[in-house]
């Protein structure tokens, strides 16, 4: 990091029709502005962090790129935003086109300070550090992070179940006999057998494919583990839950498993594009700070 000159806080401030705008980079040096031999001298406050200095001096030097290559000329957002600064500051210059604002508040830096306008740059320099470093992924990154996220991606284990629900809302302390009663009566092992029993349940039907996570969500842990015990093919219960008695066939349970390729490919291959950017961001920042001049100034409290 270039070394840190500490200055009073009044040399940190430049004018903008009265006001003073603070935070913003600026440059000094033989170069014009964003020519190689100007230094970008970024302030950061007095007593801040390590990681809010290096905050403040990639933002900066994002900001820098972005002025650089002349994105605010050929952004809307950031050319209305100057425009509607310049009618703010000074009201009589309303009737002057968006280019006249413009060209103004170019001349006034106000592109360095305004925290919309950084906030368009330092957007568009990180999509394009991440756009510059972007490439396909091989078969082989794939499988990697795959292996290495399956903690993520695993399927989970589940149960493929009908049920029929006796709810205590409306039948009270009787839900648990009516549905002893209702087992009685049909075919133990007909999963077809309760359709049409019991009581609506909204959004769970008869027919339900569940993890036991989702049985919990549903209907509480209570339900969800007593399930887990339940034998396959045949009618079961009373079981309680948070809604009443159910009585439950098991059609089948799945094993939690490892995610397949086919089955994640597009949670995997997004995962890799993002771990992409990130690093290409990161690399990009590192060459930024290596090959820009740029020096940070204290804000003295």
């Amino acid at each position: 990091m270039a070394e840190l000159t500490s200055v009073p806080v009044a040399l940190l401030r430049f004018g903008l029709i009265g006001g003073a705008l603070l935070g913003a980079s600026w440059l000094v040096g033989d170069g014009g502005d964003g020519e190689a031999g100007a230094v970008l001298l970024i302030p950061v406050a007095a007593h801040s962090s390590p990681a809010a200095r290096q905050a403040a001096v990639d933002e900066a030097l994002l900001v820098d790129m972005g002025l650089t290559q002349g994105w605010v000329e050929a952004d809307p957002v950031a050319r209305e935003r100057l425009a509607q600064n310049m009618r703010f500051v000074d009201p009589t210059l309303a009737g002057q086109g968006e280019a006249e604002l413009v060209a103004r508040a170019l001349a006034l830096g106000m592109e360095r300070s305004d925290p919309i306008v950084r906030r368009r740059l330092v957007e568009r320099a990180l999509e394009e550090l991440a756009e510059r470093a972007a490439r396909e992924p091989s078969e082989a990154e794939l499988q990697a992070l795959l292996a290495a996220q399956q903690e993520r991606l695993s399927r989970p284990a589940s149960v493929g179940l009908r049920q029929v629900l006796f709810s205590t809302r409306r039948r009270g302390e009787e839900a648990a006999a009516d549905a002893r009663a209702a087992l009685a009566q049909l075919d133990a092992n007909d999963p077809t057998a309760g359709r049409g029993l019991g009581d609506p349940m909204g959004a769970l039907g008869y027919a339900v494919t569940a993890s036991p996570q989702r049985l919990k969500a549903l209907l509480g842990a209570g339900f969800a583990a007593a399930v887990d015990t339940l034998p396959v093919g045949r009618w079961s219960g009373p079981v309680a839950s948070t809604q009443g008695a159910h009585l439950v066939y098991v059609m089948a349970r799945t094993a939690a498993r490892p995610a397949t390729m086919a089955e994640a490919r597009p949670k995997v291959e997004a995962a890799w594009r993002q771990a992409q950017a990130r690093r290409a961001q990161r690399e990009g920042l590192a060459r930024l700070r290596a090959s820009r001049p740029w020096q940070t100034v204290e804000r003295a409290q």
